[in-house]
């Protein structure tokens, strides 16, 4: 199963011209608003040495078993919906909930996808294109983060289970399974969100010997490493 590992990513799209890719910075990359705060405010600068337009486009982001759906909404309103930006200019995007608060936490998308020139886009050949994909979140009534992790056996072998019971996202870093104090394994590699109410399971690569002994996890979030014992079998 191919899982969505977070970031700013750059699309490399079959359009014109040489390979080059826009210098466009979009700041904040992550935003949080409490509740009472409806819109998020993104500043957009462009450092290249050309104009560059950049379209905003808006999904509602949900998760099955760490898979990201995505789908078009009406919730939000992006005040501009398209910039052109010169070398050397910023412009100020905001993007508002126009529904209102649910009382959980709501999680979109917002995607800063460069256009092609007209002129190039009927050419043939390899033009690099950039695409900034930024998490929104609008904050549930009481945020918090509640990560419950276990190991356990089905017909298919062992499995690391982490359900987020809690009502704000999960934000970790490149997961490792520790088996007692000799072996190390590789869960996942990249950014990971878990939102509310979600889960994701692993396969692990366990004898049933190795599974009954210690094991924890450690992973990385909010600038620390932590260190996560777990249970189950």
């Amino acid at each position: 199963m191919r899982r969505f590992i977070e970031g700013l990513t750059v699309i490399l799209m079959l359009l014109a011209g040489l390979a080059r890719a826009a210098s466009i910075e979009v700041t904040p990359v992550l935003q949080e608003r409490p509740v009472g705060e409806n819109t998020a405010v993104y500043d957009l600068v462009n450092r290249g040495d050309r104009a560059v337009t950049m379209q905003v486009r808006l999904q509602a982001w949900r998760q099955s078993d760490g898979i990201r759906l995505l789908s078009d909404t009406t919730d939000l309103q992006v005040t501009p919906p398209l910039v052109t930006l010169e070398p050397g200019q910023s412009e100020r995007v905001r993007v508002t909930l126009e529904t209102e608060r649910s009382g959980r936490e709501q999680a979109y998308r917002v995607q800063f996808i460069q256009v092609p020139e007209t002129a190039e886009a009927i050419q043939p050949g390899v033009r690099t294109l950039l695409k900034l994909d930024t998490p929104l979140f609008f904050q549930a009534e009481s945020p918090k983060t509640e990560l419950n992790w276990r190991v356990r056996h089905s017909l298919d072998g062992w499995q690391l289970v982490v359900r987020n019971a809690g009502t704000r996202f999960a934000r970790l870093t490149d997961p490792v399974l520790e088996v007692g104090s000799d072996r190390r394994i590789a869960i996942e590699q990249g950014l990971l969100y878990i939102l509310p109410g979600s889960s994701i399971t692993w396969p692990l690569a366990l004898t049933d010997a190795e599974a009954h002994r210690d094991l924890s996890l450690q992973f990385k979030t909010g600038g620390r490493v932590r260190f996560q014992p777990l249970e189950g079998r």
